[in-house]
């Protein structure tokens, strides 16, 4: 994740701009793609993907070139304007989607948590469905003062084609999986569920 934060100031106070933050960008992007190929082929490299914010249009797609050249692959780009641009429309077309990304956009409110799978397994490689796994989140995550209950996503695991770990997001309910030591179950909740059984020892 290649990010430079917006409104840094320098050390005179003025804020930085624009196109220098997208040169920074540029310029750290350059600076790991060189590194990254001085180094013995190996997987982590290889499958190595980057996440740039730009602001200008321009800059991005110079960098989507360089990316290209570099690594015979597209680097993700996170345009900030088209990102609100898509959460008012959505939030347009659907109201009631805006209580849930003040909820999970807002420091206070709730947030998505990857937690080992062994948490909510009652042995190692059980299979399970999904609609199961939602289940036993709920009744394992403390309601608290609003009634609000953890809620299980989706969840990481490893894929045997590729080797690496997936993410599946809101899987088929009825879908079956066996979740090993490595698997990650994504909830939302208001709290880590590790920070909420480190309180109650």
């Amino acid at each position: 994740l290649i990010h430079v934060q917006h409104g840094v100031q320098e050390d005179d106070g003025c804020l930085v701009d624009p196109s220098l933050r997208d040169a920074r960008v540029v310029s750290a992007f350059i600076a790991v793609s060189d590194y990254i190929l001085r180094l013995p082929a190996n997987p982590f490299t290889a499958n190595m993907n980057f996440v740039c914010e730009m602001a200008s249009e321009h800059n991005r797609e110079l960098l989507q070139v360089l990316s290209t050249k570099c690594h015979r692959a597209y680097a993700d780009f996170v345009d900030v304007v088209d990102l609100v641009a898509m959460l008012v429309a959505q939030i347009c077309y659907r109201p009631v989607i805006d209580q849930v990304w003040t909820e999970l956009l807002t420091s206070e409110g709730s947030e998505v948590h990857a937690v080992p799978s062994t948490l909510y397994t009652d042995e190692e490689d059980e299979e399970l469905k999904f609609w199961q796994m939602q289940q036993r989140v709920k009744l394992n995550g403390n309601k608290n003062t609003t009634g609000q209950s953890d809620i299980c996503i989706g969840y990481i695991a490893l894929d045997e084609l590729s080797g690496h770990m997936r993410c599946r997001l809101a899987p088929n309910l009825d879908s079956c999986h066996r979740y090993t030591a490595l698997d990650k179950i994504l909830i939302v909740a208001l709290e880590h569920p590790c920070a909420r059984l480190s309180s109650k020892v």
